[in-house]
């Protein structure tokens, strides 16, 4: 990119996003590993996920949970 451009900046953002505990299986569902996956594989996630979200005390009995979000970004400038 040089002369161009400068040296990529770099930002992080770091945020929490609160979701209910029953939408958490809409963000697995979300991801490209999920999507990619043949339906057996689907429905083992999806079991999974339920499993966790009724046993694990960090979220068994809740509304919600906080998800943590780190966005990393980058910015060149034109020289």
């Amino acid at each position: 990119m040089t002369p161009w451009f400068t040296e990529p900046e770099r930002g992080l953002i770091e945020h929490t996003v609160t979701v209910p505990t029953d939408r958490l299986i809409d963000l697995v569902r979300s991801r490209s590993s999920y999507l990619t996956a043949d339906a057996a594989e689907q429905a083992r996630s999806d079991r999974e996920i339920d499993e966790l979200a009724a046993t694990d005390p960090a979220l068994a009995g809740r509304d919600s949970v906080e998800m943590p979000y780190r966005t990393c970004v980058y910015r060149m400038r034109h020289a």
